[in-house]
């Protein structure tokens, strides 16, 4: 390989950027650690979640727990979140599999779902199962427990 080819690939590229070709002149490393900087400043909400899992499963025993990133901040798939929780904490089974897709299946914008679009999917989940409960940021909590409206599924939205 040309010298001036890897050196593009680590420093950029010498001639100006021809953005309307796609052509960019910054070097591809440039640009993902660009990226990977603005998710350190501003992680998913999702990585709250990874340090309270166990303190969820200890307060919840025996219960399966369905995380809903929703709203979602545009750079993570909510639905991918709600399988992903599930392997996290070891309770991924078809019936849960057929549970996420049963919670999703409103959705109109998989990338972008509002709290309104879930809550129908919510409502199934929990009465088809006993021992889910719904985990969501704190900060959505009450408004996805305003949106359920039954008395019987409240309390099994819960948040860390």
């Amino acid at each position: 390989m040309p010298t001036w080819i890897a050196a593009s690939q680590a420093f950029g590229a010498t001639f100006p950027a021809l953005d309307e070709y796609a052509v960019s002149s910054a070097a591809p490393l440039i640009a993902h650690l660009a990226g990977t900087g603005l998710r350190i400043e501003d992680p998913p909400i999702a990585t709250v979640f990874v340090t309270v899992i166990d303190e969820l499963m200890d307060d919840h025993p025996g219960r399966r727990l369905l995380y809903v990133s929703v709203p979602s901040d545009g750079r993570t798939l909510p639905y991918g979140q709600s399988q992903w929780s599930l392997a996290l904490t070891g309770m991924w089974t078809v019936q849960a599999q057929e549970a996420v897709v049963d919670l999703h299946l409103d959705e109109s914008d998989s990338w972008s779902p509002t709290v309104e679009s879930m809550i129908s999917g919510i409502r199934r989940v929990l009465r088809a199962d006993a021992d889910t409960l719904i985990v969501v940021a704190p900060e959505y909590r009450d408004e996805f427990r305003n949106l359920v409206d039954d008395p019987a599924l409240i309390p099994r939205i819960i948040s860390w």
